[in-house]
């Protein structure tokens, strides 16, 4: 509940759809406030997606659970997932 408290586009923002197949779920999340990306891997085993948008805000993911930042590069951005994980990113410049 903090984080939906704290990032108004979980629950108020614009959602689109950026990908879904092959047991992968990627959804981006948009508001005035904030955009968040979020994805789900439920295959059993690691995967790494590159997904590709030009609806991007920013040129960084934050991971909301590590903080790790990964760099966009000209509106993609490729993600390690582990297994069966959700995975929740705010978009920063």
């Amino acid at each position: 509940m903090i984080m939906r408290n704290t990032y108004d586009s979980l629950w108020n923002g614009r959602r689109d759809n950026l990908f879904i197949g092959n047991n992968i779920l990627i959804d981006l999340k948009t508001s005035e406030n904030n955009q968040i990306l979020y994805v789900f891997n439920l295959n059993e085993n690691n995967q790494e997606i590159t997904v590709f948008s030009e609806l991007f805000s920013g040129s960084i993911l934050r991971n909301l659970f590590t903080n790790v930042l990964t760099q966009i590069n000209d509106g993609q951005v490729t993600i390690q997932t582990n297994s069966l994980e959700a995975m929740f990113f705010i978009i920063e410049d």
